[in-house]
């Protein structure tokens, strides 16, 4: 399918902008005639996905919102050697490889003086981080990199002059990484015709001169707002949580036309916390009819669980996430640096807001304190969902954001809700089923924790528990003032906030007192096709229901707070995570993470606030 696509795109159309100086590359009569322009670059300016003579209707030297060409980090494996295609200097055996490659037009100037040359040319500053390749027509193959930070000027002869050229440009990195750090992500590229270095002057070319500007597409962080997503995965670890995931999977498979694939990887590097491990994300440019062609971009966590080269993150993701279409990158200056702040539970997307003056079409990148300095600088630096919103995370034991706040689809103006644990609710009820006479009712009956103390324990014995109350209350008092700031900044009212119980406990580590979930929490869930998996609580059976469950399933699964996207609920499955997660201080989202492709709605350019320009 793809194969057609870029034949529709790039084939038949490239080769009639070059050999017959002008197509639209559509049947539509009512497009507008060719510009009688002989010295041109065309790009993909107007972002149809098509690169044809429509794109001389607005500014190729102007790039902002409305106008102006992207191209692509090449960061994936087309040809599958374990090398990312962006660190050869070919364009791959694979023909796949050539799709992640923007097309350069230079039209075809059948009419040029005897003599002409053309010297086509990008700026310094970008050199360094694009490369350009050139396509023979004849033979269809690509050549080695023609532009780069070795060679800054391409000179074509007379008869390339006259045939047009094409070419393909692409990015070595995305804009914001270490790598790149004085980089804009913008490219300015120049195409000048001469006969004797004397420019080839032409009633619509007086100069013999044209330019365009290219920005590479930004990385976009995957939330739960996401659509299209289409696999969930975790670590085989425990069975009992891959079967309880695996059950919800197949469940919503069978009522979606777009089922999602359960990954249970085999070849886990050892660590079961799978959401820690690496952040998705996609980067993606305009494709035609409505559609995009992106590349999967995962963004692994700076250090492993020993001091081993092989425990780091980016050694799986090279050899078990690195294929056509899909690639990583890496944030991080020094490796082995950071700390559980850099894990990717502490990494989240707000969804799509507006409050005042700041919009967040596609969402706004959140997380808590701590993180390195470099990770924040790539975020922001992709514009698009940022300035990242930090929040305050320091005093729960793990420090991740993913253990309070979670965002589900609701039937709202807003289009979502903030679902947060809630330590207030949890006491609340327990105090509610003790005053109805259910004081003994026990809770995580049969669980035992890390040291292999039982876990079990009755309602009464919760709330006479006095450090366990004073935990829940120092809790929920910070967790007000982090849903405080979120009203702030987003403007949500309280009727766009969902309580979920959750019991917190103290714990000391290194002389400093935190906090972390001791019932299981319910707010940890991964989110997916209108479907939740959660935390089983494990709570007190009441009247023969378990009491944490139901008020879960109230909240999330009925049409009393709007949620899913058509306000009747969420449908909540449940998943024993109990022994691999929940007693180490983790639940269901930090246990399993998922990706997908780019969605098309992400017209990502529509958000950006840099914009950038070349002489005309």
């Amino acid at each position: 399918m793809k194969l057609a696509r870029i034949e529709v795109l790039f084939g038949a159309v490239a080769l009639s902008l070059v050999a017959c100086g002008g197509s639209s590359g559509t049947d539509d009569p009512t497009d507008p005639p060719a510009k009688p322009r002989s010295v041109s670059v065309i790009v993909d300016a107007n972002r149809d996905g098509f690169v044809n003579d429509l794109d001389e209707a607005v500014s190729k030297v102007t790039w902002d919102r409305a106008q102006g060409a992207a191209f692509l980090a090449n960061l994936d494996d087309d040809d599958l050697d374990k090398v990312r295609d962006s660190e050869d200097e070919i364009v791959n055996g694979s023909e796949t490889d050539a799709y992640d490659l923007a097309r350069i037009f230079l039209r075809a100037f059948s009419d040029a003086p005897p003599g002409a040359t053309g010297t086509v040319t990008i700026d310094a500053a970008a050199a360094p981080y694009v490369r350009v390749f050139r396509l023979d027509e004849a033979s269809g193959q690509w050549s080695s990199s023609v532009l780069d930070a070795t060679k800054t000027s391409l000179t074509l002869d007379e008869a390339s002059v006259k045939s047009g050229a094409h070419l393909g440009i692409e990015a070595k990195t995305l804009v914001g990484l270490p790598d790149a750090d004085t980089w804009d992500g913008f490219v300015k590229l120049d195409y000048t015709v001469s006969v004797g270095g004397t420019p080839v002057s032409t009633e619509t070319s007086p100069e013999g001169r044209d330019a365009a500007v290219m920005r590479v597409a930004p990385w976009m962080m995957l939330g739960n707002s996401t659509p299209y997503f289409d696999t969930i995965f975790s670590a085989p670890t425990s069975k009992v949580f891959v079967q309880g995931v695996g059950a919800a999977i197949d469940e919503a498979n069978a009522d979606s036309a777009a089922p999602v694939k359960y990954w249970k990887i085999s070849n886990w590097p050892g660590d079961q916390w799978t959401e820690d491990y690496f952040q998705t994300g996609v980067s993606s440019i305009p494709w035609g009819e409505g559609t995009v062609h992106g590349i999967r971009l995962s963004m692994p966590r700076p250090w492993g669980r020993s001091d081993t080269e092989a425990s780091l993150p980016v050694n799986w993701l090279r050899k078990a996430r690195t294929y056509q279409d899909a690639g990583y990158f890496v944030a991080y200056t020094k490796p082995f640096t950071g700390s559980t702040f850099d894990s990717h539970g502490n990494h989240d997307l707000i969804p799509p807001y507006t409050n005042g003056d700041a919009s967040f079409p596609h969402g706004r990148i959140i997380f808590g304190a701590g993180a390195l300095k470099e990770t924040k600088a790539f975020y922001d630096a992709q514009e698009i969902q940022g300035p990242a919103l930090i929040a305050d995370t320091n005093w729960l034991l793990v420090g991740h954001i993913d253990e309070v706040f979670t965002y589900l689809p609701a039937a709202t103006p807003r289009g979502w809700k903030l679902v947060i644990a809630s330590p207030d609710l949890a006491v609340s009820l327990l105090k509610e089923w003790q005053g109805k006479g259910k004081g003994g009712e026990q809770m995580f009956v049969g669980k035992k924790w890390a040291d292999n103390s039982s876990a079990t324990t009755t309602i009464d014995q919760v709330l006479a528990d006095p450090d366990l109350m004073a935990a829940c209350q120092s809790a929920q008092s910070k967790i007000d003032g982090m849903v405080l700031q979120m009203k702030q900044e987003i403007g949500l009212t309280d009727d766009e906030i969902v309580e979920l119980p959750v019991l917190f406990m103290s714990l000391s580590e290194g002389g400093d007192d935190y906090r972390v979930a001791y019932s299981p929490g319910v707010v940890n869930l991964r989110a997916f096709n209108g479907y939740t998996i959660v935390a089983d609580p494990f709570g007190p059976k009441i009247d023969g229901v378990d009491g944490f469950k139901k008020s879960v399933d109230d909240a999330l699964g009925t049409e009393k707070f709007a949620i899913g996207a058509g306000g009747k609920g969420m449908p909540v499955r449940y998943a024993d995570d109990w022994d691999l997660y929940h007693r180490l201080d983790g639940e269901v989202h930090c246990g399993t993470n998922f990706d997908g492709p780019s969605p098309p709605s992400w017209s990502w350019w529509s958000g950006m606030k840099t914009t950038q320009g070349v002489a005309p």
